[in-house]
This record gives structure tokens, sequence and C-alpha cells, in this order.
């Protein structure tokens, strides 16, 4: 009962560690985005997103953003208000 605890705790343990080093977003499983430069002019905050080979692409129409389509391997989305949150962060 002991050796099951152990082997609990580990797991747990592993997966915490997982989330707080982003382990699953660079290794390419889950989509990322990060903060690109705006086109001048443009006052709204724009994202950059990675395909996940799980997940797909991040969906940021539930922040109120639009795609503004693709470039190379990448999508770009174009948010009228700032985000509080890295979207597609697990």
């Amino acid at each position: 009962m002991l050796r099951i605890f152990f082997v609990g705790a580990a797991i747990i343990a592993v997966f915490i560690a997982a989330k707080r080093e982003h382990w699953l977003e660079r290794a390419g499983l889950v989509g990322t985005c990060q903060i690109v430069q705006a086109p001048y002019g443009d006052t709204a905050q724009w994202w950059s997103c990675r395909q996940g080979i799980l997940s797909g692409y991040p969906v940021l129409t539930q922040d109120q953003c639009d795609s503004q389509g693709y470039v190379a391997t990448r999508e770009l989305w174009r948010c009228p208000t700032p985000l509080l949150q890295v979207p597609g962060a697990v």
C-alpha cells in the first residue's frame, strides 16, 4: 500500500513539474502563442500561434479576437483588448 502511495505522489510531482516548466509546449504537443508587433497604426494586441500535435492551433475567438490568417506555420490573431494571460498555455 505504501508503494502505491509513493508511485502516486511521484506521478503527481511529475505532472506539477511538467506544467510549471511548460514541457508540453516546448515539446510541441500543445499549441502556444506569443505576442508580436502590431502593424503600424494598429493599437490592438496581435498574437502569433503555433500548432500543437495534440491540440492543434489555439482558438482565441472566446477572447473576442479575430483570425487574420496564416503566415508559414503560424496563425495570426488580432485582439482589440489586451489578453490577461498567454493563449494556449497549459
